[in-house]
Parts: structure tokens; C-alpha cells; sequence
């Protein structure tokens, strides 16, 4: 998988979690971060600290529903450029959306 942007995060919003997965590309080599959150405000203040710490400058936010807007509306104060999207808009070819860290 080639990175387009040497330092972003994708992250799946649900009701009451949240799953991040950062991509960080140092020294040629491509380095993963995972982590999750719930979706109370002190640890979407801590999700924003965890992006700023990476210096992620990228995030997608994949979401159903309207519970990515407080997700976005933490992330609007820094300085990174954030991309909601639904995944069935993406789901054109067959594939099996299931991250590591959504299997429970």
C-alpha cells in the first residue's frame, strides 16, 4: 500500500467508541498507531492531543449517521485537514471491511 500522505489517521466512529489507525512514514519506513476512544468529550480532547502528539496531518473520518459531528467539531480547532466519508459510498468493489481493532 503506497501512503499518500506520510502522516494521517483514519477513523471509525460509532455510537460510543472509536477506533483510530494512524499511518506516520519515518525514515522510509511506514509506522502504525492504534488506538480507541469513547466518544465522551474528555477523550475526544484526548484523541485531538493523540493526533497533535503524532503530528498527523491528515484524518477520514468514516462514520454512519450524525455521530461524527462531535468528532469534528473537536478536531475543527486543529491545524489538520479532516474528511468525513460512509464507507458504503466506497464499497463499489467486494471486499470485507473488518479492522483489526473492530472485531470484537
Amino acid at each position: 500500500m503506497e501512503v499518500l500522505y506520510p502522516r494521517c489517521c483514519g477513523l471509525a466512529v460509532h455510537k460510543s467508541s472509536i477506533a483510530a489507525c494512524a499511518l506516520l512514514r519515518e525514515q522510509g519506513r511506514i509506522r502504525t498507531e492504534r488506538r480507541r476512544f469513547t466518544t465522551m468529550t474528555q477523550d475526544l480532547q484526548d484523541l485531538a492531543a493523540w493526533l497533535r502528539q503524532l503530528q498527523v496531518t491528515h484524518v477520514a473520518i468514516e462514520s454512519t449517521g450524525v455521530y461524527w459531528k462531535p468528532v469534528w467539531n473537536i478536531l475543527e480547532g486543529l491545524s489538520v485537514s479532516v474528511t468525513p466519508f460512509r464507507l458504503r459510498k466506497m464499497a463499489v468493489t467486494p471486499h470485507r471491511y473488518a479492522p483489526q481493532f473492530d472485531q470484537t
